[in-house]
């Protein structure tokens, strides 16, 4: 079978895009008139989009959008409900480490001709991205996307987090900041996002420490997330959480701030992405 016929993207992934192009006026059926698809695939939920509509699609939209960095900014809409991961990851108990492999094996099942490798450091975890057949013109921007879109979902759980991309799928990174604000290194030998155990000072120091379990903080911000999304409709407060989780609000406040993150910050996303989840489905 040639490469073009295999399905690559579940088209949720492209009504997001019609929800992004919209944005700049462009109009996905006109797109997709263009490029013989019916736009009938647009209501068909378990539908896959093949390699060839995947790249006639998205170079069409590159040839019109006057957006920089469209890959990144395209990426930072694939929440979590895009990639199907809403309800398990909010409801998930399971270690740092555990959920990320789980995530991982997810994806690979979900997106079939993208190669993931997961690596496991004593002070970082990466996800690697290449493709099992290239994909020319699109290879960046899919790149972009993905990286990007794992930077927005991890960075609900920590801040300490790098990005690496090849020469071939970004170019440079001027202004690149204010969209991923994090360590970006570019013409990197792999595609790969890292999300470290602790605070680093830069993505090549190495980083020691005694715990058991250098993740496990992270871990604890997803059982607090859980436990404040089963409370969406009431007015949660941090001594709520620190009791829920067997430990004073001082504790909690000061284990935050190791990973970068705050009680009012995620209680406010939590009740944001609620909110979002319920207006998608009303």
């Amino acid at each position: 079978m040639n490469i073009n016929d295999l399905p690559f993207l579940p088209v949720v992934y492209l009504n997001k895009l019609a929800e992004f192009m919209a944005e700049e006026n462009i109009q996905v059926d006109y797109i997709l008139r263009d490029c013989g698809i019916s736009n009938a695939i647009l209501h068909n939920p378990e539908a896959f989009l093949s390699v060839y509509q995947v790249r006639a699609i998205v170079s069409h939209y590159l040839g019109l959008t006057g957006q920089s960095f469209a890959g990144v900014r395209y990426g930072q809409r694939m929440d979590l409900m895009t990639h199907g991961l809403f309800g398990y990851v909010f409801i998930t108990r399971l270690p740092f480490r555990e959920l990320m492999t789980n995530i991982f094996h997810y994806l690979q099942v979900r997106l079939p001709l993208l190669v993931l490798e997961l690596k496991q450091e004593p002070d970082y975890i990466a996800l690697r991205l290449s493709y099992k057949q290239p994909l020319f013109e699109i290879e960046a921007f899919i790149t972009q996307a993905f990286l990007s879109s794992l930077y927005t979902l991890t960075s609900l759980v920590t801040k300490h987090i790098s990005l690496h991309f090849q020469e071939h799928t970004l170019s440079h990174g001027q202004g690149l900041h204010e969209l991923l604000p994090v360590p970006i290194e570019i013409n990197s030998a792999y595609n790969e996002i890292r999300l470290y155990a602790v605070e680093h000072q830069h993505h090549l120091a190495t980083v020691k420490t005694t715990q058991p379990d250098p993740f496990y903080e992270h871990g604890l911000v997803v059982k607090m997330r859980a436990y404040i999304l089963t409370k969406s409709d009431e007015a949660v407060s941090a001594e709520d959480v620190a009791q829920y989780l067997n430990m004073s609000v001082r504790t909690l406040r000061r284990r935050l701030a190791d990973i970068g993150m705050s009680f009012n910050e995620i209680r406010l996303q939590v009740r944001m992405q609620a909110a979002q989840r319920y207006l998608k489905s009303s």
